[in-house]
């Protein structure tokens, strides 16, 4: 106790150490980032001396800690450590952001070690405690209101270092330490750590996922935008087109045409041209959308023009019309057919050859105006690409608009606007290459790179089919990173709370845990230090309990081998208990004449059916009896007593004497239908034998008035049918016996208590008869005690059970006679007198027995030990100082040693020590020797039994992983319904417990004699499906089993498996060469009849054992199960569709 103490004294300190040196490596960060002013700006003073003050408690706690531990007091050591953690991790949370890491370091490291230093009431309270404060502490974390600095620091590359090498060593420290950790603190350190190591792998990829998710709706939303915006400018300019179609082709315009054709008067010219310009005036106006809308003639002269500037719209004077005959817009849009459209890029006005400030972006439309199929001039309309570009700058995200050949049109940063009218040599193609190509490539979509996330789509005008420009999005990985970090926070503040209950979980599964085998533990050394009487509890139904129930059950054997009389009196009233018990809760089963008549009733209403039977089997008489039947019928041959015998002649000796389903499909054709005058309506019968373990109980009759309605489709069902109420008669019959055994049992009871008073009074131990007389107040024995009380009167019985085993005699004054009371006061005394002297005897008998007990169990030691050292073996050991040898021979240490003591376990001797070198006179080297001898004696024992508990505690395991599978293996036969998938399922359960290089399943076609492989798998190719029928020759394994119907086990030594190499055949050698070692075959039985074999095989020597090939026995028949009920779901099903055929065939013809 001492030396567990000084190495948790020795644990707290360094504990105390390495945290402290986390505490001053914070404070001195902390104070030099207060010294450098890198905290915020407006960051008050009080905020200041908070943030240093955070670390000072947990500095305070670990030097508290460091100095208590080396005093040798490791708890109140490690409470001082965790007080000052715990306030550190408080006080950080109120003034420094983004303290969430050095809180999840400090409360999981706390936790870890309070499982390891503290007791368990003690931890469980420090390790509640800890994750409420740091629970408490993530929150305030996420609620404080006010500005915190420390969020605002960026970590300095010593600081991760530093933070790194406090994680890892910690790390390091606790995994050397965990072989020294004790079942809780280790469930305790895996809930703590593993839930770190999934929830942050979740975490992780949680906020990859959104990050993911994000990044693409971002892009999503972002491509919507532009997509959106470059409709609307599309739209747009299609109503320009029209707007300028519309004039065009304006009956005003045309008017003022045709009297320029016919050379009216000048006045009447200028009243003509007064009209277009009050049209084109009045367009204007309306519109608001066009800097000017000009007509000019053919020549290139301006004829009309209106000018609109900040909503105000006029018509310019004759004087100030200028020649455009050599712009641009006005050559294209000359030559151009009737109805064809000019649209000019987007760039600044020009005026007499300068750029218009301030700026005018403009589009020019133009349309040729044809005049009775001759060219007039043109319609010229300047768009104000300003309202156009309004809504690139009307959100809050960056946009820029490109032409062609990637120079700016519009561009968030004014600087970078009109590029190519400006010369001013921004180019996007220069700027950023990748999304230059991006968008010239693919015309419309989005892309990612290290300055944010762009998304463009082209502007089509009218029918073009090349784009004008292209809309670009741009979206800032610092807005990106934002959104990711918002919900990201919320993942991580969820997993960091999620990984502080763990602990918790952590504490109350070590409990659940922990707590049981913790006992178990104890119960085992005090059952190896020789207290067999230890009281092992078993709580609950799972693998611990099991174990704790084989070790209770191996204590229990061994005590009632040293045990006395008092274990076998004990053990023999709880089984009297036991079986009352059994009488009791089987006593409300039904009679078995009841049983079988509701039985036929229920299966006769069931199936529809004409009649129904059931026959019982005398074996003795080799004859069925009718037990019961339905209708008038059924009445009058239980009244005849109806018997059958045991043979061939009728349907139901045959599935009687041939433990099989006999089915007559239509009694008027069949060969072998016996008619009964009692029911002349028969025209179909079906004979199913009660089998109960391959025994015919008797024999379940089914008759229907419609043929065809027994056939071997149905069979099945029947026999299923047959097989549940086997089990039922055999259980009504049980109930019979019981009721039988229970008056046998009661006879027993008085039974032994008088042979075990005869027993007692035999004459040798004790006198054949005892008696005793109370007089005068004094107690005389009496030497013939029955003849002595013969004359006296009132005599009162004393029986034990009802067993009469003497009597208590009273004599009055007088002679007279008892009263009732005194008749009843004296019939307790001598019921007490009974109980009492029954009591003595066993006592008697107890000590008498309890000698002869330890003569057992010094005999029983003495021949484990033989049985040990058969098994085991073991030599001589000396000892020369220096190291321990094995001697072949201990004959010369035996001749020269001074001293020599033997070592003996309950008297036994187990073997002899020798010491050479000392004066054989010497008493204190003879008492060391005795001391030394049996120590050893005792520890030797301690291994001998430990060796053997884990032995059994091994064959416990084993036979827990048999059971685990063969519950799997049930599972699936209920729960698969398809034969492959039900027979892979069983070879993924036989892999856990067998070694399995090849497995085999196949039926047995009895017509054929040939086997049909269902499943076939070996370890190289894996599962084949292309194997042929095979011919089951006489000389093949499959053969025997089939035959006897008996599972075998085939082991080849090392020459049989030489002898198979040579000989080379292909079932025992695999492609590779590997030699097949071990086999097992299983018979699938089905009533009596072998339906197929199951066969597994390994190439390793003796790799199956009896108990595996019990198993594979028993999965054989989970097998035949499973496939019966797939074949039979598949019939079902067949049926059903040939039954839906039918009808749907019928409705046909119906119709």
């Amino acid at each position: 106790m001492s030396q567990q103490n000084d190495k948790l004294a020795q644990n707290v300190f360094w504990i105390s150490m390495g945290l402290m040196l986390t505490a001053l490596f914070v404070e001195t960060s902390v104070i030099i980032d207060a010294v450098n002013n890198n905290f915020a700006i407006g960051f008050t003073q009080w905020r200041i001396y908070g943030i240093i003050f955070a670390p000072i408690p947990l500095l305070i706690g670990t030097l508290v800690g460091a100095f208590i531990s080396r005093k040798k007091k490791p708890v109140p050591a490690f409470y001082a450590v965790v007080i000052g953690g715990l306030l550190s991790v408080f006080t950080a949370s109120w003034v420094a952001e983004n303290s969430e890491v050095f809180t999840m370091v400090i409360i999981l490291g706390l936790v870890v070690f309070s499982a390891y230093i503290l007791p368990e009431r003690a931890s469980r309270f420090v390790i509640v405690a800890a994750v409420v404060t740091g629970i408490s502490a993530i929150l305030i974390d996420l609620w404080v209101p006010w500005d915190r600095s420390l969020g605002a620091a960026e970590d300095t590359d010593i600081e991760r270092i530093v933070a790194g090498a406090a994680v890892t060593i910690l790390i390091v420290y606790v995994f050397s330490q965990a072989k020294f950790f004790n079942l809780r603190t280790k469930l305790v350190l895996l809930f703590s750590v593993l839930p770190i190591l999934i929830i942050g792998s979740i975490a992780v990829l949680l906020g990859l996922s959104f990050q993911s998710r994000i990044e693409q709706q971002l892009a999503i939303d972002a491509q919507e935008q532009v997509s959106n915006l470059s409709a609307e400018l599309s739209g747009q300019l299609a109503l320009v087109e029209g707007d300028i179609e519309f004039l065009g082709k304006s009956a005003t315009l045309s008017s003022y045409l045709d009297i320029l054709e016919v050379d009216a008067p000048v006045q009447l010219v200028d009243l003509a041209r007064l009209d277009v310009n009050n049209e084109f005036l009045n367009f204007a106006q309306a519109q608001q959308l066009y800097d000017q809308i000009r007509y000019i003639d053919a020549s290139g002269q301006e004829i009309i023009r209106i000018n609109t500037d900040q909503g105000h719209s006029e018509i310019v004077p004759v004087s100030a019309l200028g020649d455009k005959s050599g712009r641009y817009y006005f050559k294209d849009t000359v030559i151009l057919n009737e109805g064809e459209v000019f649209i000019s890029p987007l760039d600044l006005n020009v005026e007499n050859g300068e750029i218009e400030v301030p700026y005018q972006p403009v589009i020019r439309y133009g349309i040729p105006v044809v005049h009775k199929g001759e060219n007039k001039g043109v319609v010229i309309l300047n768009v104000s690409a300003e309202k156009v570009l309004e809504r690139l700058a009307s959100h809050d995200t960056p946009r820029f608009l490109i032409d062609t050949d990637g120079y700016y049109l519009y561009h968030f940063d004014e600087t970078k606007q009109w590029s190519r009218d400006l010369q001013s040599g921004y180019n996007l193609d220069e700027e950023n290459p990748a999304l230059s190509r991006s968008i010239f490539a693919n015309e419309s979509g989005t892309i990612q790179d290290d300055s944010g996330l762009y998304a463009y789509d082209p502007v089509v005008v009218s029918d073009e089919q090349s784009p004008r420009w292209f809309i670009v999005e741009m979206i800032n990985n610092d807005f990106i990173s934002s959104q990711i970090q918002q919900t990201f926070s919320v993942i991580q503040t969820i997993a960091y709370i999620t990984v502080l209950f763990a602990p918790m979980i952590g504490l109350l599964v070590s409990h659940a845990i922990a707590v049981p085998i913790t006992d178990l533990t104890k119960s085992a050394e005090e059952i190896a230090s020789g207290n067999l009487d230890v009281e092992i509890k078993v709580v609950g139904n799972d693998e611990i309990s099991i174990l704790a129930s084989t070790f209770k059950m191996m204590a229990q054997r061994l005590r009632k081998q040293v045990g006395g009389l008092e274990i076998q009196a004990n053990e023999r009233a709880r089984d009297l208990m036991l079986a009352a018990d059994i009488s009791a809760q089987i006593g409300h089963l039904r009679d078995l004449d009841e049983l079988l008549q509701e039985a036929v009733q229920m299966i006769r209403e069931r199936y529809d059916l004409y009649y129904v039977q059931v026959y019982l089997i005398d074996t003795d008489r080799e004859i069925l009896t009718m037990q019961a039947g339905t209708g008038e019928a059924g009445h009058q041959l239980q009244q005849r007593s109806f018997q059958l015998p045991i043979k061939s002649d009728s349907i139901n000796g045959m599935a009687a004497a041939e433990k099989r389903s006999i089915i007559v499909t239509d009694t008027e054709s069949s060969q072998i239908y016996r008619p009964n005058s009692l029911l002349p309506e028969t025209r179909s019968e079906a004979a199913v034998p009660l089998l109960v373990s391959d025994q015919v109980v008797g024999v379940l009759d089914l008759q229907s008035h419609t043929p065809l309605t027994f056939s071997e489709e149905n069979r099945p069902v029947f026999e299923v049918l047959a097989g549940q109420l086997a089990v039922a008669i055999n259980n009504a019959r049980l109930y019979q016996e019981a009721e039988i055994a229970h008056d046998v049992i009661d006879n027993q009871a008085r039974t032994v208590i008088k042979q075990a008073w005869e027993d007692f009074l035999d004459g040798i131990h004790n006198q054949s008869s005892i008696g005793y007389r109370y007089q005068d107040n004094v107690v005389q024995e009496l030497e013939a005690a029955m003849a002595a009380v013969d004359d006296l009167a009132n005599m009162i019985p004393i029986s034990i059970v009802g067993e009469l085993v003497g009597s208590l005699s009273v004599e009055k004054d007088g002679n007279d006679d008892l009263s009732k009371s005194e008749e009843e006061f004296l019939a307790v005394v001598a019921n007490q007198v009974a109980q009492r002297i029954d009591s003595l005897r066993l006592l008697s008998e107890s000590e008498r027995f309890r000698l002869e007990a330890e003569e057992i169990a010094n005999r029983f030691v003495r021949d484990s030990w033989r049985e040990y050292q058969t098994q085991i073996g073991f030599g001589n050991y000396q000892y020369d100082q220096k190291q321990v040898q094995l001697v072949a021979d201990g004959g010369d240490e035996e001749t020269n040693a001074a001293i020599s003591t033997p070592l003996d376990v309950r008297g036994e001797k187990i073997g002899q020590l020798f010491l050479e070198g000392v004066n054989a006179e010497d008493e204190n080297a003879h008492y060391l020797m005795g001391v030394v001898a049996d120590q050893l004696s005792d520890h030797i024992e301690k291994l001998r039994l430990n060796q053997q508990t884990e032995i059994a505690l091994a064959d416990s395991q084993r036979q827990r992983e048999e059971l685990a599978v063969i519950n799997q293996i049930a599972s699936s036969v209920a729960a698969q319904l398809e034969i492959k998938s039900l027979l892979e399922s069983v070879l993924d359960q036989l892999k856990r417990v067998l070694p399995t290089d090849s497995f085999t399943v196949a039926l047995y076609d009895r017509a054929k004699n040939e086997l049909n492989f269902k499943l076939v798998y070996d370890a190289i190719n894996g599962y084949r499906h292309d194997l042929p029928p095979t011919v089951v020759k006489p000389e093949h394994v499959s053969s025997r089993i089939i035959q006897n119907r008996k599972s075998e086990l085939v082991l080849f030594t090392e020459e049989e498996m030489e002898a198979q190499y040579q000989n080379r055949p292909a079932n025992l050698i695999s492609e590779d060469g590997s030699i097949t070692a071990s086999l097992m075959f299983a018979p699938m039985t089905q009533g009596n009849e072998v339906i197929g074999v199951i066969s597994l095989q390994s190439y390793e020597l003796n790799a199956y054992t009896q108990s595996d090939l019990d198993l594979i026995t028993g999965v054989a028949s989970y097998v035949t199960t499973g496939m019966q009920n797939a074949q039979l779901f598949n019939e079902i099903q067949r049926q059903g569709e040939k039954e839906r055929v039918i009808n749907m065939i019928s409705q046909k013809i119906q119709g």
